[in-house]
């Protein structure tokens, strides 16, 4: 560890010394080991008021530009049935084109209370809110957040180190720098059953290649709480085809009174109609999932999943030593042997939807009885009358 850095811890534990001489056993618990008091004071608080921001910059060589999110929101929850959420999000999608909204939500016993830009508020029953606040459950969830969190850090998926002294928000605070492990994190996703053996091996080798993960956080040396965490998590294939997300997280207080307002004159919200902008919001979140290419193939996820039906976490699904897009492009099947041809028509997939613009699963698009192979071969139209 670097000189200067073991000065300001010493300096760190000096300071809380003087300051708040019945507090120095937390404090140098926080700078050998925070995770085991840290989770466990997170998980017994009885309520949060926190911050978040979440920026996302993707792109892939089928977009004008990169898609730009950034998301917003301030939050206060007890952890039961009371929790307010204040929420702002904005667009730019793949032409350029700027949008934005903003919103809010009640959660108060069985019923969640909405509102949009137009001021209005819409509320939507739950039986499951209700079930949600039952002492069991939160109790169980609890220790499962507990446990989860606590092997994480056990099992080394996330792993980090003391790195200076800092003063946020007037406290006294530890920041650690932190990375998640990739291997170690596929490990952890097989034991816990979300990974098969044979996903775990196409996921190492993209995440060995493509994915970064990792950031600080800041524990108040006092009370053993978080102050702040930032994450950032870039999955990059190449200059092109990209997905950076930076996530900052800042906690306001910790064990306050949440007070709840219930909205008075709310609307149902079965009878809520999304506006314009709304709708374009939407889209454009599934426009950035869609546009990611996890395994650097080429060929986007979105792709992979609804047109090629290839792995996504796999840049040779058929492990036949060629690339998905390198077969796509050339009229080849991703998964298997042989050309692409879903409507043995004569002309691949690929063609059908870049140059010819015709159907790839009907074999005779324009319906005049000759095949679209045939047709391209003699010069013809496969969507209408005609020579080309």
């Amino acid at each position: 560890m670097p000189k200067n850095r073991l000065q300001k811890l010493a300096a760190a534990a000096v300071l809380s010394l003087m300051l708040m001489p019945a507090q120095f056993v937390h404090a140098f618990e926080a700078v050998t080991d925070p995770t085991s008091q840290l989770i466990d004071n997170v998980a017994q608080a009885g309520s949060m008021d926190l911050s978040l921001d979440i920026d996302v910059e993707t792109a892939s060589d089928q977009t004008e530009q990169p898609v730009k999110l950034h998301l917003d929101v301030n939050a206060v929850s007890d952890f039961d049935h009371n929790a307010v959420f204040d929420l702002g999000f904005s667009t730019t999608d793949q032409h350029g084109a700027f949008y934005e909204t903003s919103g809010s939500m009640i959660v108060a016993s069985d019923t969640v209370y909405f509102s949009g830009n137009d001021d209005v508020w819409y509320f939507l029953e739950s039986e499951a809110t209700a079930t949600i606040s039952d002492e069991e459950n939160i109790e169980a969830s609890t220790e499962n957040f507990k446990a989860s969190l606590q092997d994480l850090f056990d099992r080394g998926v996330i792993e980090y180190e003391t790195e200076s002294v800092d003063f946020i928000e007037n406290k006294l605070t530890l920041r650690y720098a932190y990375e998640i492990n990739d291997d170690r994190l596929v490990d952890y996703l097989v034991d816990s059953g979300v990974l098969s053996a044979d996903e775990a091996e196409d996921s190492r080798a993209a995440f060995a290649d493509n994915l970064t993960a990792g950031g600080y956080f800041w524990v108040d040396t006092v009370n053993l709480l978080p102050v702040k965490l930032t994450l950032d998590v870039s999955v990059k294939s190449s200059e092109t085809s990209y997905t950076n997300v930076y996530t900052t997280v800042i906690f306001n207080s910790f064990n306050e009174a949440v007070e709840i307002d219930e909205s008075v004159g709310a609307v149902d919200l079965m009878n809520y109609e999304m506006d314009e902008s709304q709708t374009m919001v939407l889209t454009s979140l599934e426009t950035t999932v869609s546009n990611m290419d996890t395994d650097g193939d080429g060929v986007t996820d979105g792709d992979e999943q609804t047109i090629w039906f290839s792995n996504p976490f796999s840049a040779d699904s058929d492990a036949d030593g060629y690339l998905d897009k390198t077969e796509v492009v050339n009229g080849y099947n991703p998964n298997g042997n042989g050309k692409l041809d879903s409507d043995r028509d004569g002309l691949v997939d690929y063609n059908e939807m870049t140059i010819h613009w015709s159907d790839r699963f009907n074999p005779d698009t324009d319906g005049d009885s000759y095949l679209d192979g045939l047709e391209i071969a003699n010069g013809y139209d496969p969507n209408g009358p005609g020579r080309w």
